[in-house]
């Protein structure tokens, strides 16, 4: 069965779902074309090479290796992130430390994206966090209990009063180990024009957020916490064909 769904019979086989090539007797051996390491295929963009992001320890992992991102500055300091990224399925794993070292006894980190960089412009730092758009109460999006591989965006062009966000929380951090809580992402979902960003665009824009303030609380179903500096992340990713 698997072998009728290889295109054209090209080895190695990879279907979305699979986080890894599957091999087969006629797999290329060590030092045939097609075997280098996936980092080494990908190209590489002006910026300091970084493992993590700088404030949330943020990694993509693709085929079991972990991606270079590329720092890019403003004002003397990181504004976001570049990562080049193979139109496959990926995971997003941050280091459980990011929770601990806050005090913060329930491990969540909210997701939006677009595929224009206006989803940076619409973060308000040193603002409530019921300032951004795409933060603000009843905008995240329903998944289900394990996660189910997508990610969903809108913009205002979908006629909702705001940009949603992915809540990732519990059992939806389906691909952790003991240091890591991370999640596999097969889509990036646009709902304005239904298409898979990951297969149709040149890139997407993320923001990351995480609350490190403990004693942030709900004050009439709107969080009165501010967006601080270091809460969050930018990460633009490129997508390689």
């Amino acid at each position: 069965d698997v072998a009728r769904l290889r295109p054209g019979n090209e080895l190695p086989f990879y279907s979305p779902g699979l986080l890894e090539d599957v091999c087969f007797d006629l797999c290329p051996t060590p030092g045939q074309p097609g075997t280098e390491p996936l980092v080494d295929s990908l190209p590489s963009f002006d910026g300091t090479r970084l493992i993590r992001t700088p404030s949330l320890g943020l990694q993509i992992v693709q085929s079991g290796e972990t991606l270079p991102l590329y720092a890019q500055e403003k004002d003397g300091q990181i504004e976001r992130v570049i990562v080049p990224v193979k139109r496959q399925p990926f995971v997003v794993r941050l280091p459980t430390s990011v929770w601990s070292a806050s005090g913060m006894e329930e491990e969540v980190v909210q997701v939006a994206f677009l595929d224009r960089e206006s989803v940076f412009e619409d973060l308000q730092v040193n603002a409530p966090v019921e300032s951004t758009p795409f933060l603000r109460f009843g905008t995240g999006v329903a998944d289900y209990e394990f996660g189910s591989g997508r990610l969903w965006s809108n913009d205002y062009e979908y006629g909702d009063c705001c940009p949603s966000h992915n809540y990732i929380v519990g059992n939806r951090f389906n691909a952790s180990d003991d240091a890591h809580k991370g999640f596999m992402v097969s889509e990036l979902f646009d709902r304005d024009d239904e298409s898979n960003l990951v297969e149709s665009s040149d890139a997407a824009f993320l923001v990351f957020y995480l609350n490190k303030d403990p004693s942030a609380e709900w004050v009439g179903m709107r969080n009165n916490d501010q967006l601080e500096p270091g809460e969050y992340e930018k990460v633009e990713l490129r997508f390689v064909d």
